[in-house]
């Protein structure tokens, strides 16, 4: 018989974030969120653009989830901000 872990909605991550933050006594009890800061390649981000343009209709990819629920800082190289801007 397989134990169901309990399911953690990730968008809560960033209020969370937050709060912790704003409340320091709370912030010793639990300890910091987990946080990674991530170098994307660049051709990633691209293909993942041209994958979006295609597939309008698809949710969010997990880099998107991850980078909306607070979980990690995304670098990339400066000349993507032309693609995306």
């Amino acid at each position: 018989m397989s134990r169901q872990l309990p399911r953690f909605d990730t968008a809560q991550i960033g209020p969370l974030r937050e709060l912790l933050k704003k409340l320091s006594t709370l912030k010793v009890l639990i300890a910091n969120i987990v946080l990674f800061r991530v170098v994307v390649d660049a051709n990633y981000v691209v293909q993942s653009l041209i994958y979006r343009v295609h597939h309008r209709d698809r949710g969010a990819t997990a880099l998107e989830e991850m980078v909306k629920a607070t979980v990690i800082d995304v670098f990339a190289p400066r000349w993507l901000d032309m693609l995306l801007g």
